[in-house]
């Protein structure tokens, strides 16, 4: 428009010296330039502001579930916003928090949504902070995604951190929240949260209807880790991921659950050789144990008193216990 403009403006001059020089007529530039520069400005500033307005529609439509240095990208340059949907490869978390419906019997309505806000605040904190995209809560749960609707470059990593994250913070509220609960008294338990996570194709954007919609995803990857999450709580892990994460960033510290589940016991740095010769060890009496082998048990008491395999006593329970049961059932 600015180009458009300055050509007029010196058409308008040449036309005018051509005219008086060459055609004795005498023609004023002026006011065809002004009108010219009006125009230019007038539509300027119409444009600025309708530009101005699609980017404040961003900023709120996505302020509330995505870091604000993914909002300022978005709004930056909305095209890289695809509305309606769209197949992307995404790495979908959940969480759950542990014994909430105990812990909320023994406070009033307005104390569990203050202890609800309390928890999902930082939780959430750790999404944003990852470049994760918050989709929704689900109670005391809590769906996030990576990959959309901007691409997050080793998603799965990022994924894996702010996982890593949001257990360091449960476990420092826990300890926060037993020293409070022996000083002032109060709903005591422990404060655990479960964390699902898978990877892979899924469709996302903006579903709904046309008189309310969300920016969401679906698909079998959602489901997958939304299936995920509750087995934490069956298995006593705090960190459940797919073999699908697991390939992808296999620089990560992991130990196999079964069943194509693996436990996230840290980053690159918990990858030690100390951590990867347990890890034979479990791995094999995990293996064992789930086929029902003698050697499995005996392999996973000596894992249950490594320093390593401390953490995860109450998974080798779950094993333990599983086959009580199946002894007990064969008995009777």
């Amino acid at each position: 428009g600015a180009v458009v403009t300055g050509v007029l403006v010196a058409g308008f001059i040449f036309a005018s010296a051509v005219a008086y020089l060459h055609l004795q007529q005498l023609f004023d530039p002026l006011w065809p330039s002004a009108s010219s520069i009006a125009s230019f400005g007038v539509a300027g500033v119409s444009v600025l502001r309708r530009t101005e307005l699609e980017r404040r529609q961003i900023r709120e439509a996505f302020g509330h579930y995505l870091s604000p240095a993914v909002v300022e990208s978005l709004a930056r340059d909305p095209s890289r916003l695809v509305l309606g949907g769209e197949t992307r490869i995404l790495t979908v978390l959940f969480s759950d928090i542990r014994g909430f419906t105990s812990r909320s019997e023994r406070l009033s309505a307005e104390a569990v949504v203050g202890f609800l806000n309390s928890i999902h605040t930082p939780l959430t904190q750790h999404v944003l902070d990852g470049g994760g995209t918050l989709d929704k809560f689900i109670g005391d749960g809590m769906m996030a995604f990576w990959n959309a609707p901007v691409e997050v470059p080793d998603h799965v990593r990022a994924a894996l951190r702010a996982a890593l994250a949001m257990q360091r913070t449960i476990r420092d509220m826990d300890e926060r929240l037993r020293f409070e609960a022996g000083v002032h008294g109060g709903p005591g338990g422990t404060l655990a949260i479960g964390i699902g996570i898978h990877t892979g194709p899924a469709c996302v954007g903006n579903i709904g209807s046309e008189q309310r919609f969300d920016y969401s995803a679906i698909g079998d990857t959602v489901n997958s880790a939304a299936r995920i999450e509750p087995l934490c709580k069956e298995l006593k892990v705090g960190i459940l991921v797919s073999d699908a994460v697991a390939e992808a960033a296999p620089d990560f510290a992991y130990l196999y659950i079964g069943s194509q589940l693996y436990a996230l016991h840290g980053d690159e740095s918990a990858n030690t050789e100390e951590f990867r010769r347990f890890r034979e060890r479990h791995d094999e009496a995990v293996r064992l144990c789930w086929q029902d082998d003698p050697r499995g048990f005996a392999l996973l008491d000596a894992c249950a008193h490594d320093p390593i395999g401390a953490a995860y006593a109450g998974f080798y329970r779950t094993l333990e216990a599983r086959r009580a049961d199946e002894m007990v059932l064969a008995a009777s």
